[in-house]
């Protein structure tokens, strides 16, 4: 979907990345290792060749590492020939900082939040505010932070408690490789104690997304009762730190999945309010790749443009410009639908307001803040909020098929994007967020449109057809298998088989090798059974 070049600007990219990219920062270089080799082989690669390096693993899941020499070279571009001819890495980049993407505070504080009726989230709230069943998954949230204030009132029971850790033990008692994981992880430190953000933009960003609804107290998050995983983070996020935490989350969903709950955490959606200008997939693609791997698992990510107003397109911004079909980019509008941010048709799926937000700040504090830091969270938690809906056959496909209910999540946020003229040919879906349809069009992919029918044949088209068919059925049981056979005019089973309804309710048939005439579908599912007619011609 997301291209990183256009052709017909090839030559003037070169420069223009040339350009901007020399204002970014880094740190040593991330690479990732081929399999069949280690660490220690490639510290023997740079010892021989007179660069002696430190190697930090990053991501075990893609084999990732951080490098740098230990030694000064004043023409880093010897060493990075080094990298780029050595037969063990994959793929390698420079170690790039990230900052976190907040505008200063441009208005006084007010009482509304002007945002929340732009979205319709008034009405998306009759759908559901955030409350799951105790036999449903507990949706949370990753968010990436330099701090944040735990003690806020309107924090009050938001953050995700890991169930294999006891607190205060110095022990890693679910063995995940950190000592007391407890509420998330300070990368700074390397411990379980978030410091407090200073800027208070953590606080901003998960106020947005999470704080407690309807307790009568400050302000109300887009999900009411969210959970959330927070991971600390510098102000100066390299690449290579990011990337640890993104490990951090994409291991914690993998637990929760292989032990059916009992372990990890149920991380749907990360929150990345930060990034960097100038840059493409192509600078930082094993930055990019972690979108992908947690993807995998489930985890459908968001992250933050350029709060400037340029096309990424063409000049380049990260995580813009990562190609993932699991990650969504967020820019920012105002009250007039007018682009706050970057933008893109390729690379910036969907706007949502981010000008004069009323949100947290520490101490117990609000503040009036802008950026796309603060569109960026409203996607999240829209994202948590469509997995609490009160839906059996929803929560079935979380654990038969996360990836399908991930990609239904992600098409109803950009199909039902409100259209706006500032952004009908400068973001992917031409508008801005809608809660309300967004969350409609979840429950319509897991809800049949007749309930008073267990199984029902929908539609057959082309009808009549040559070569194939495709037929649609709704059921309101997901978590058991349709069963399809093709019957003849003399009642004879043609070919049968069967669709696992967690995965689509549409199946396609190949019946080219039948001969001309009338056949039925018929199809089964927990003793009931409905039919559907077709031509073959």
């Amino acid at each position: 979907m997301k291209v990183q070049y256009l052709l017909s600007l090839f030559l003037f990219l070169i420069f223009s990345v040339d350009n901007v990219s020399a204002k970014s920062q880094w740190e040593g270089y991330i690479i990732t290792l081929k399999s069949e080799f280690n660490s220690s082989q490639l510290k023997e690669y740079f010892s021989d060749q007179g660069y002696p390096v430190d190697i930090k693993l990053l991501a075990k899941s893609i084999n990732a590492f951080k490098i740098h020499s230990t030694i000064h070279t004043r023409r880093p571009i010897n060493f990075e020939t080094l990298i780029e001819d050595c037969p063990m890495i994959e793929l390698w980049q420079k170690n790039y900082i990230f900052h976190f993407r907040d505008n200063v505070p441009n208005d006084p504080r007010n009482d509304e939040l002007w945002y929340l009726e732009k979205i319709k989230m008034f009405q998306a709230w009759d759908q559901t505010t955030g409350s799951v069943l105790t036999s449903y998954h507990q949706p949370v949230i990753g968010i990436l932070e330099p701090g944040l204030d735990i003690s806020q009132t309107d924090f009050e029971d938001i953050f995700y408690t890991n169930p294999g850790e006891i607190p205060n033990n110095s022990i890693d008692d679910d063995q995940n490789g950190y000592i007391d994981d407890v509420m998330g992880w300070n990368f700074n430190d390397e411990n379980g104690i978030h410091p407090i953000d200073p800027s208070s933009h953590g606080d901003g960003v998960i106020g947005v997304a999470a704080a407690r609804g309807n307790n009568g107290i400050g302000i109300t998050g887009i999900n009411w009762q969210a959970k959330v995983l927070p991971v600390s983070l510098t102000n100066r996020a390299t690449n290579a730190i990011t990337i640890e935490a993104y490990e951090y989350f994409y291991q914690m969903r993998k637990r929760y999945n292989e032990t059916d709950g009992e372990e990890g955490a149920f991380i749907v959606t990360t929150n990345s309010s930060f990034g960097e200008d100038g840059l493409f997939e192509s600078d930082v693609p094993v930055y990019c790749e972690m979108f992908n791997k947690m993807g995998s698992v489930g985890i459908l990510s968001v992250g933050a443009t350029t709060n400037n107003e340029t096309n990424v397109d063409n000049f380049g911004d990260i995580p813009s410009d990562c190609s993932s079909e699991q990650l969504i980019i967020v820019t920012s509008i105002d009250n007039m639908d007018d682009i706050q941010g970057g933008f893109g048709s390729i690379n910036v799926d969907i706007a949502a307001p981010g000008a004069d937000i009323l949100t947290m700040a520490s101490n117990g504090n609000f503040i009036m803040d802008s950026g796309t830091s603060f569109a960026t969270p409203q996607v999240a938690g829209l994202i948590s909020l469509a997995y609490t809906l009160p839906l059996d056959s929803l929560q079935s496909a979380i654990t038969r098929s996360p990836n399908f209910l991930l990609n239904a999540v992600k098409s109803c946020i950009l199909e039902t994007a409100v259209s706006a003229s500032d952004l009908g040919q400068r973001t992917l879906s031409g508008g801005y967020l809608n809660a309300n349809a967004c969350l409609k069009c979840v429950s319509e992919q897991f809800q049949p449109a007749n309930t008073s029918s267990p199984l029902k044949g929908l539609n057959v088209y082309p009808n009549a057809a040559t070569n194939e068919i495709n037929f649609e059925f709704s059921t309101i049981d997901f978590s058991a298998n349709v069963h399809f056979s093709i019957i003849d005019y003399l009642g004879k089973i043609i070919a049968e088989g069967d669709i696992d309804p967690s995965l689509g309710n549409t199946e396609k048939l190949n019946i080219s090798q039948l001969t001309a005439g009338a056949y039925v579908i018929l199809l089964e599912q927990n003793g009931h059974k409905t039919h559907l007619k077709f031509i073959k011609i």
